[in-house]
């Protein structure tokens, strides 16, 4: 399926691809920083609150979906986005909330209030 979205695609699709590597560059410094694990099933050693887990609990997850999204731009193609909701509904069921169980388990209280403070995505 193509996407016709005229000739200035480009740089909006340039955008989302830039924030996306940016997003899971900063993420992946936050975990070195830490000194924890970002494979989703080994046990963190500790809760990161800071960087961009600040804004979102899923900062990697979330620059998936601007490299999905910028990747479909300049490719002019939807058909990214038609796989799009099978791809969260995946994350969100499979990974994320096994990660949550961890995180919760793991840290009790701690991560309970980092729950209530901020949002799952945005």
């Amino acid at each position: 399926m193509p996407l016709d979205m005229g000739t200035r695609n480009g740089p909006l699709g340039l955008a989302a691809v830039a924030l996306g590597l940016a997003l899971l560059g900063w993420t992946l410094l936050t975990f070195r920083q830490r000194k924890t694990t970002i494979n989703p099933y080994k046990g963190a050693s500790s809760l990161c609150t800071e960087g961009p887990f600040r804004f979102s609990r899923n900062p990697i997850y979330l620059g998936d979906w601007f490299l999905l999204c910028g990747g479909a731009i300049l490719l002019r193609t939807l058909w990214p986005l038609v796989f799009a909701p099978i791809i969260w509904a995946i994350l969100r069921y499979g990974v994320i909330r096994h990660e949550e169980r961890h995180l919760e388990a793991r840290f009790g209280d701690q991560y309970r209030a980092y729950e209530r403070r901020v949002r799952r995505w945005l």
